[in-house]
């Protein structure tokens, strides 16, 4: 998944079983506003509190990297007043967070997806992240994913 500095969706790809395949979503454009916004999303998210003070952290990391760029204000007025929970841990000013570590989502009819993830800067694309989600050994997530695939294809 490729995000830039506004969390504004690039690129994102599903890789299982040997198959590849680009996925774009046609409402979930930005991950902060689908990440406190999206109810499916949030309801899948294993640890979602800590997960989403990590991701306020590194917005607001990424806020002051960038003081010039006016969508960071925007963004974050606008999900002050879409989301209670993103104003209550904004306003604890949590600044910074992992780029690399655990991540399990909660998939009705399937089970939980675990991934060991990692967050690379892209010094091409100034701003710019490539976020990797790689099966976490183990787990059963890497046979659950071909299960995915296979029913999607």
């Amino acid at each position: 998944m490729i995000t830039n500095r506004n969390r504004d969706l690039s690129l994102s790809y599903l890789a299982a079983g040997g198959h590849v395949r680009e996925r774009r979503a046609e409402y979930d454009h930005n991950c902060l506003v689908s990440f406190f916004t999206n109810a499916r999303y949030r309801a899948a998210v294993v640890d979602w509190h800590d997960a989403a003070r990590a991701m306020i952290g590194l917005f607001r990391a990424d806020a002051a990297r960038y003081p010039d760029d006016p969508e960071f204000g925007r963004l974050s007025a606008d999900m002050c007043a879409a989301s209670p929970a993103f104003a209550e841990i904004w306003a604890e000013l949590p600044v910074g967070g992992p780029t690399h570590g655990t991540k399990a989502l909660e998939i009705p009819g399937l089970g939980t997806l675990t991934f060991e993830t990692t967050t690379l800067p892209l010094p091409e694309l100034p701003g710019h992240r490539l976020s990797l989600h790689t099966p976490a050994p183990g787990t059963g997530t890497e046979a659950l994913l071909e299960r995915l695939v296979v029913v999607s294809v």
